[in-house]
């Protein structure tokens, strides 16, 4: 949330957590994976080119 909605580098986001920028860039890879595992691997911006 911080660096999608908060718009905080990833560096930045390890400091406000109080966690090393690599184990927050870590944990933003595997949330961001388990998004799109969720959302059935699309990707809204090759939806727009199809179309």
């Amino acid at each position: 949330m911080l660096v999608a909605w908060a718009q905080l580098g990833v560096q930045e986001a390890g400091e406000a957590l109080g966690i090393p920028a690599g184990t927050a860039r870590s944990r933003l890879h595997r949330v961001r994976k388990k998004i799109r595992a969720a959302l059935g691997e699309t990707v809204p911006t090759t939806l727009r080119e199809q179309e």
